[in-house]
């Protein structure tokens, strides 16, 4: 008998909430930074730390960081100040050397891409507004996402990417893994707990190298982002209605994660802010642990059909195209790119 929609909600609460008391016991010890352009971010009494470059940087991650509900009347004090001019947002997660923002941003770089009709479709031609906050793990990774930031800003395109940061269901100490396949560009990076549980099925490469990176609650950072721009949207007398209308879309390619993220994503209502998210899946990683093996790739698409109010739209895309990037990256004052 094929699981019904409700059936497969539960499963995915469970999932959850056993992935959520995970992440509580290894969130017991954060880990310091150790770079000198550290800032503190003070969030429920407890002191946390995170890379920072623009200040905007260092907001994103208390607002993640901080526990449903703890930021109400204190979201205009921690919000980056360029949310509010943000027309629609992209959300980059699993970002790896930046790629697909650069084809966000300049895709006359990327003809063929299959993800070009997406944000067309989403965000129309120009890319004025637009903002995109990434998520990326891979320290090695730091460097160019930073010099990619600069370049954008220059061009008065908004982007932020939390890197030594992980997508995840709650705030906390992440470890990860490099498990030998390419190690510069990301492949086989992937949390340590679920790189242990490949190994187990055969599938993981060995020889990896771990490191700790900052856990990102991504459904409250969704929500609370989502909330902000359609609040500022509706106070400049807008409604959803409008042609104008902020649109919100998000990749998901975060090497197995997805079987904890997107439990959390669907629970906590947060998926259904979206417009239009494209998920890559992994394999076994695929299936909520449940006697009745439900495999999100296929059920979560029926899931969200019945839901009469969920706007999202999920779609079967992994662009890897150009994932080589050999385009330079942007420079500080150089020109205004248009799309």
């Amino acid at each position: 008998m094929a699981a019904t929609p409700a059936a497969i909600a539960v499963a995915m609460a469970a999932a959850a909430t056993a992935a959520a008391a995970a992440a509580a016991t290894a969130a017991a010890t954060l880990p310091g930074a150790t770079s000198t352009s550290a800032v503190n971010v003070m969030t429920g009494g407890q002191r946390r730390r995170a890379r920072a470059t623009p200040w905007a940087r260092a907001c994103l991650l208390a607002l993640a960081a901080a526990p449903t509900g703890v930021m109400s009347g204190t979201l205009d004090d921690l919000s980056p100040a360029w949310l509010s001019q943000c027309t629609g947002v992209y959300f980059d997660i699993g970002t790896n050397v930046g790629v697909q923002i650069r084809k966000l941003y300049e895709p006359h770089l990327y003809p063929g891409a299959p993800v070009l009709s997406l944000f067309d479709e989403t965000f129309g031609k120009r890319r004025d507004g637009v903002c995109a906050i990434g998520i990326e793990p891979n320290p090695d990774h730091a460097p160019r996402l930073e010099a990619l930031e600069k370049g954008y800003a220059a061009r008065v395109w908004n982007v932020v990417v939390l890197t030594s940061a992980a997508a995840s269901n709650a705030h906390g100490a992440l470890e990860f893994t490099h498990e030998g396949a390419n190690p510069v560009r990301g492949d086989g990076t992937r949390d340590k707990e679920l790189s242990n549980r490949a190994s187990a099925f055969g599938s993981r490469v060995p020889g990896g190298s771990s490191y700790t990176v900052q856990g990102i609650d991504l459904p409250h950072l969704v929500k609370t982002v989502t909330h902000r721009v359609r609040r500022h949207h509706a106070d400049g007398g807008g409604s959803s209605a409008d042609a104008d209308a902020p649109k919100f879309a998000m990749k998901m390619d975060i090497e197995g994660g997805e079987e904890i993220v997107i439990p959390a994503l669907v629970v906590s209502g947060a998926l259904c802010e979206l417009d239009v998210a494209f998920i890559e899946f992994h394999g076994f990683f695929g299936a909520v642990p449940t006697p009745t093996n439900i495999n999100f790739e296929d059920q979560l698409p029926k899931l969200i059909s019945s839901y009469p109010h969920c706007r999202v739209r999920i779609v079967a895309m992994d662009d890897e195209t150009y994932n080589d990037d050999e385009q330079p990256l942007p420079r500080m004052g150089a020109g205004l790119l248009r799309a």
